[in-house]
């Protein structure tokens, strides 16, 4: 069909009762019907309009990660991986390393810092001085809690409050078997037994940031000392 004159188009009749024959006629919108009838378009471009109003808008392209990866040989993304993996497992050996055992300064004050002994009332001081060391008792006087500074700090007072006729002797600070961040063990003799290696756990609190000894309930029992390994952290103790 070709473009219409006003004159043929009002010949045709009532405008908009052309309009809405040629839309359901031809199923169009009445909008381009309206046009075809105001001779602003041919009935074969509005059709071609309509048919482009229908066709689905192309839709966008999305990023993907793994389609990304179709296009990369399987061998790179393998060796890619392992390399994170290894990287990923000697940054964390490094930092277990660095704090397998922590430094175990013991500064020439603390020896000569007050032992605050802590009895079965426990009227213990609530914040001691950072170089004390605390000794907690149960109401049979035996020893459960010890805590200071550091581990050889630690050691060197259990032994020394340890009292009855027990008469233990402080030897070494080492690293833990096996080795742990923030656990040490305290080598000490019983001079009742002197031919035995004895040992005490002695952990790094997190809350308090101070070593303890024992748990604050049971007795601290000294148990056999394990064997350490070649490459055993070790610091020597003086009694």
């Amino acid at each position: 069909a070709g473009y219409l004159s006003e004159a043929q188009a009002i010949e045709r009749g009532n405008r908009e009762t052309y309009a809405t024959r040629l839309a359901e006629r031809h199923g169009l919108p009445l909008s381009l019907a309206f046009s075809v009838t105001d001779n602003r378009m041919g009935l074969g471009e509005a059709r071609r309009r309509k048919q482009r109003r229908q066709e689905p808008a192309p839709a966008e392209p999305r990023w993907s990660f793994v389609a990304l990866l179709r296009d990369v040989p399987r061998w790179q993304i393998g060796l890619a991986i392992a390399a994170l993996c290894l990287s990923s497992f000697q940054l964390l050996k490094s930092r277990s390393g660095s704090r397998a055992l922590e430094p175990l300064p013991l500064p020439a004050e603390v020896l000569h810092e007050p032992v605050v002994d802590v009895g079965a009332a426990k009227e213990a001081v609530r914040r001691p001085s950072p170089a004390a060391v605390v000794v907690e008792r149960n109401s049979e006087g035996e020893i459960v809690r010890v805590a200071g500074p550091d581990p050889r700090s630690v050691l060197i007072t259990y032994c020394r409050s340890a009292g009855g006729n027990t008469h233990l002797r402080p030897v070494e600070v080492t690293s833990a078997v096996p080795a742990f961040a923030g656990t040490r063990l305290g080598m000490l003799r019983d001079l009742a037994r002197v031919n035995e290696l004895l040992a005490v756990r002695i952990r790094r609190d997190r809350r308090t940031r101070r070593w303890v000894a024992g748990d604050g309930r049971h007795a601290i029992n000294p148990f056999q000392a394990p064997t350490l390994p070649p490459d055993a952290h070790r610091l020597p103790v003086g009694s």
